[in-house]
Order: structure tokens, then sequence, then C-alpha cells
């Protein structure tokens, strides 16, 4: 009897521990699932973060010399881009703020017929304008690209869709067009083969499109008036082989702007072209630097995008034959040499500047005044006004010598002004040793090119430097900081 008590009671112990371990297994394997549930928004985070450097890093090409590391870079992002697009042709837009009567009128049918992309104004001037800055997966805030906010105008009387159908309006309705400001762009996508494909898009008021002359998206109260958004709708696009012709029309807004793509910008953000220029800007830093200097992020972008390389040769064809004798390569004819001839104009400029900032005189005050006022801290100003002696002689020769082509006289000159620079900054009263640095979220889109109203100050909690001059802050409390 006691032998089967004992068996009992060790077999009672065996059950309550294995029911124990299976417990404590079940456990572990809800704790594991709760902690992947709560960090599916995170781990997924850093692993697209870190497929997007890896894409970065792939998409930089480094080669001897910037002309052919500009080229090959670009042709390896534009590969990037058109996986993206599925292999689409995407067609520059082409913008008008002054469509003629027909094209303000059109309703149901025939806004395509009206469309002459060589037409004119009767100043003579072109009516559109081909703007390759508009490139898709942007907010573009002002299309007249003049900065000036405009008066925002919603429209009064309008039908609208059900708000199950306002996504995509296959039976268009119909809105009086006439007393309201109304922009017109048109594109051509080109595809191998018919297929459907999603369009995101967003506007400040409201926006149709048309597609191969029928319209099969309204919505005339689609943005809430003030600025446009990015995703406000999504339009299916049934294109067919070949080229389709795309019409935006944009109503209740003067010049301000749209939201367009065709790829989620969960597949464009962080775009590596980013940190492409960073790479570049790092091994070639007095051409990149010029680069984004004379060429707007959008057009660079764009060039970057597609193979459309004569608008951006005419650029820096124009901003290099000011300073070069030679004479420049048709534009478009000879890719590397306009570069190279630009990277020279790039380095001249840049030594021109810095013999400008160059002034050895009253460096040579300096150096005496802080001999004299910091004797212990200061001994070695015998030695610099010796050195400032001999580069006054040396910068006579170089203004001489200084040109698109003498790369020499450019590194001499910038070896000056670094012996300036060192000299000024070995201040003994510039003895602090820290910094405090603030980090600080800015309010709505971090990637904001400019301001839609007066300034960058609303958005980072500071005073809007601006020709308002407006020295108050809107908004002094609730930022999100760290320091950094």
């Amino acid at each position: 009897m006691q032998s089967t008590g004992l068996m009992s009671v060790k077999s009672s112990a065996f059950r309550w521990t294995a029911n124990l371990t299976a417990r404590t297994f079940r456990f572990r394997i809800i704790l594991l699932l709760v902690a992947l549930f709560c960090c599916q928004g995170v781990l997924p985070a850093y692993g697209v973060e870190a497929a997007k450097e890896a894409a970065a890093d792939s998409l930089y090409a480094r080669r001897s010399s910037w002309p052919m590391t500009l080229c090959d870079s670009r042709q390896r992002y534009e590969q990037w881009w058109r996986r993206r697009t599925d292999g689409l042709g995407m067609g520059p837009w082409y913008l008008t703020s002054s469509p003629p009567k027909q094209l303000k009128d059109a309703g149901k049918g025939g806004l395509a017929q009206w469309i002459d992309l060589q037409e004119k104004n009767k100043d003579g001037k072109p009516r559109w304008q081909r703007r390759l800055d508009l490139i898709d997966g942007v907010i573009h805030h002002d299309l007249s690209n003049h900065g000036i906010s405009t008066q925002r105008v919603l429209p009064v009387k309008t039908t609208e869709p059900s708000p199950a159908e306002a996504g995509q309006c296959q039976d268009p309705v119909e809105i009086d067009l006439k007393n309201l400001p109304l922009i017109l762009q048109v594109r051509t996508i080109t595809s191998d083969r018919a297929k459907k494909i999603t369009a995101w898009v967003g506007a400040q008021n409201g926006l149709e499109l048309w597609l191969n002359g029928k319209r099969v998206f309204a919505n005339h109260q689609l943005g809430n008036g003030l600025q446009p958004k990015a995703d406000l709708a999504q339009v299916t696009l049934d294109l067919k082989k070949g080229d389709n012709q795309l019409i935006m029309r944009l109503v209740g807004t003067r010049w301000e702007g749209f939201y367009f793509s065709i790829v989620p910008r969960k597949r464009i953000y962080p775009d590596p072209f980013f940190k492409l220029l960073e790479e570049m800007q790092r091994d070639f830093p007095v051409e990149t630097a010029r680069l984004r200097a004379d060429v707007q992020e959008e057009l660079l972008r764009a060039w970057f995008r597609s193979s459309d390389d004569i608008q951006l040769a005419k650029i820096l064809a124009d901003k290099s034959k000011e300073h070069l004798k030679r004479a420049l390569p048709a534009s478009g004819e000879d890719r590397l040499s306009i570069l190279e001839l630009y990277a020279h104009s790039a380095h001249y400029k840049k030594a021109t500047k810095d013999l400008s900032r160059i002034n050895l005189t009253a460096l040579r005050r300096t150096v005496r005044h802080l001999a004299k006022t910091h004797p212990g801290k200061y001994a070695a100003s015998d030695e610099l006004l010796r050195q400032i002696e001999m580069y006054e002689g040396r910068l006579k020769e170089l203004r001489r010598r200084i040109g698109p082509d003498d790369t020499s006289a450019a590194r001499e000159i910038e070896k000056i002004l670094d012996f300036q620079r060192r000299i000024l900054l070995d201040n003994p009263l510039l003895d602090f040793d820290e910094m405090l640095v603030i980090k600080r979220k800015p309010l709505g889109e971090p990637r904001r090119a400019k301001a839609p109203n007066r300034g960058m100050g609303e958005f980072l909690g500071v005073p809007q430097q601006s020709s308002w001059q407006l020295d108050r802050i809107r908004q002094p409390y609730g930022w999100d900081n760290e320091i950094a």
C-alpha cells in the first residue's frame, strides 16, 4: 500500500510538472507572439531602411572622374525607378493656365480633341509649358514656380459623386467651370501592353482625370482648399498598348499644386536619390555642390529618372559658357564633354569666390591684435606674419593665372583660404568645448521643398524669415525636441 501510494504521489507530481512545463511553454509562445505583434511596425521598418541603404550604396557608381560618376550613377537610378514604374514610359507634364474656351467648357466629351501642344497664345508665346520639374511622387505646391501665394477659390456650384463613388467616377458629373480658375496638364504614358494600373492623386481643391478621351475620375472638392496633399484618392487607369494620353484638370485653383504617382509612397521614400547625391558630394564636393546650386532639385531628380538629357544639358551649358572661352558642344550632342566643361567651370567659380573672401591685410591686423592681447597663448605670431607676407606675393600671381583650365591655381587659393580660416578660429576667446544642439520634429511633411506661405519658420518653431520679417514664433510650445 505504501508503495502504491508513493507511486501515486510521484505520478501526480510528474503530471503537475509536465502541465507546468507545457503551460510555461505556451506562455512563452504567447509572449513571443505578443512581442512580434507589437513590433510589427518597427521590425519591417528597420528591414526597409536597411534595404534602402543597400540600394543607395549599390546605385552610386564611383568612377575616375565626376562626369563619368554622374552618368553611371544616373543610369543605375533610372533602372531602379523603371522597376518601380513597371517599365512604363512616363512622359513629362505639359501645363497651361490659359486654356482655350473649348477646353474650359468641355464636359462629358471632346476634351482631348481640343489639345494642341504646339498652340500659341495671342501674344505668340507657347500656350503649353513643358515642365520636367513636375515629377511623380512629390507634392507640388506652386505650379507657377514663382513662390507667391495666390487667392484660393472654392467651387460654389457642384454635383459630386456619392462617398462610395468618390474614389472612381465612371459616369462623370457636370460642374459649372466658366467662372472658376482652371489648370490643365497633359502627359503621355507609354505601355508595352494593355494593363490596369493604380494612380494616387491629390489636389488643393478639385481634380479631374481623363484617359484617352474618357473622363475616369472627378472630385471637385478633393482637397481642403488650403494646400495639396498626397494620396487623397486612388484611381484605376486602364491603359492600352502604346501611347496613352492622360489629362489632369485642376478645378477651383489659380496656380497652386497637386500630387500624382503610380508608385505608392512606401516604395519611393526614403528616396535613394538623396543618399546618392551625398555620396557624390563626399567624393566630388566642388562639382556636386555647384550642380545642386544651379539645378532645381525636382528637375535634377527628373533627369535621374529619365534619359532626357537635353534640358539639363542646356542648363549646364548656360551656366558654364560665361566662364569658359572655348566653344560648348551643341545641347545633347556630347553629354560627357558638357559635364567636363561644367566641372571646370565649377572649380573656376569656387576659386573666384574663395579669392574674394581672402583679406590678408585684415588677417595681419588680427594676428597682431591677438598677439598683443593674448601674449601667452599666441606666441607663434611672428611665423604667421611671415606666412602672410609670402601669401601676399602669391596672390598677385594667382589673380593673373586663375582660369577654368588652371586647376593648380584653384588649389593654391583654397590652401590660402584654409590658412586664413585656421588663424581666425585659433582665437583664444573661442575656448568652448561643447555646443548644445536640439533636434526637433517639424510639422507636417519633413521634406518640404519650400513653404507655401511666408517662410519655413512656422514648421520649425522659429521666427519666419521672409520678406515679411515676422519676428514672433507662432507656436512656442508643444514641440517634440531631443538633445542631439
